[in-house]
């Protein structure tokens, strides 16, 4: 895995929703963005793209602050949904089994 951009707290609003999908790959991470702020008028985001293999393919995370560090993983396709831990940085999977690092890495066995 390899980060390659990030934005951290970014407040979004109608104004700059395009700006802020932009930083994501996934179809349902940017629907998520935008149904956020048509609820609510506003939100804060933080988006991370990273690389992984094979082919150095782009996935990203992205942590809704404002909607309680739910967060959204992507690998290509539909997202994975959870809770993200931003003082340990780490996004726990609704099914309780995967627990992935900003950079789309897996958390190891001895790291848990």
């Amino acid at each position: 895995m390899s980060m390659i951009d990030y934005q951290e707290q970014l407040l979004v609003t109608k104004d700059n929703l395009d700006e802020a999908q932009a930083l994501v790959g996934g179809i349902d991470l940017k629907q998520e963005i935008a149904q956020v702020v048509e609820e609510d008028g506003q939100a804060v985001v933080s988006a991370y793209a990273f690389t992984y293999e094979p082919g150095a393919q782009r996935g990203d995370l992205l942590v809704i602050h404002s909607r309680a560090n739910r967060a959204g993983i992507c690998f290509g396709g539909d997202s994975c949904w959870g809770d993200y831990d931003s003082e340990a940085d780490i996004l726990t999977l609704d099914d309780g089994v995967g627990k992935y690092h900003c950079d789309g890495s897996a958390m190891e066995p001895e790291e848990l």
